[in-house]
C-alpha cells in the first residue's frame, strides 16, 4: 500500500504538502509556496501567512455560532465524549459555516429570488439591467480581495 494513499492532495511529483523530514523537521511546503506567492506580489508580512488564513478561518467562522461546525471544517478532532459519540455533522450546519465566512470575505451577495416576482400587464418591460455592486462590497471588479484577521 502506497505510504501516500491516504493523502487527498500531492504535489505535482506526487509527495506530500506537509511531510517530516528524516531529522524530525517539519516540512510544509504549502507554507513556502504562500510566502513565495505573498512576497511577489509585495503583500508579506512577518506573521501574516498560509496559518494565519486557518486564524482567519477560525475566527469568522466562530461567528455563525456553531462551534462544533466550525471545529468539524477546520479539521479539528473532538475528544470529548460526545465527540466520540457524535456520527455526523449535517451539511446544513457545515454549510451555515461556510457561507457566513464566505461572506465575510466577499460582502454582500444578493440571494436569487425564489420566484418571478409578477408583473402588472400594464407594465412597461424593459432589458435586465445589471445589479449594482454595494460600496463597501470588496470584492470589487469581479476579483476577491484577501481579508486575514489579526
Amino acid at each position: 500500500m502506497d505510504a501516500l494513499a491516504d493523502r487527498l492532495f500531492l504535489t505535482s511529483r506526487g509527495g506530500a504538502w506537509v511531510a517530516v523530514t528524516d531529522d524530525g523537521r517539519r516540512a510544509d511546503k504549502i507554507t513556502i509556496r504562500f510566502r513565495k506567492r505573498l512576497r511577489s506580489i509585495g503583500a508579506y508580512q512577518t506573521g501574516r501567512g498560509f496559518y494565519s488564513l486557518r486564524h482567519t478561518v477560525q475566527t469568522v467562522g466562530d461567528d455563525a455560532r456553531d462551534p462544533l461546525a466550525t471545529s468539524h471544517v477546520m479539521g479539528h478532532v473532538d475528544a470529548s465524549t460526545a465527540g466520540h459519540y457524535r456520527e455526523r455533522i449535517s451539511d446544513d450546519r457545515l454549510r451555515a459555516v461556510t457561507d457566513h465566512v464566505r461572506q465575510w470575505l466577499f460582502g454582500e451577495v444578493e440571494a436569487k429570488p425564489k420566484a418571478k416576482p409578477k408583473r402588472s400587464t400594464k407594465a412597461k418591460r424593459t432589458k435586465h439591467e445589471p445589479v449594482e455592486k454595494a460600496a463597501d462590497n470588496p470584492v470589487g471588479e469581479g476579483k476577491p480581495s484577501l481579508r486575514v484577521v489579526g
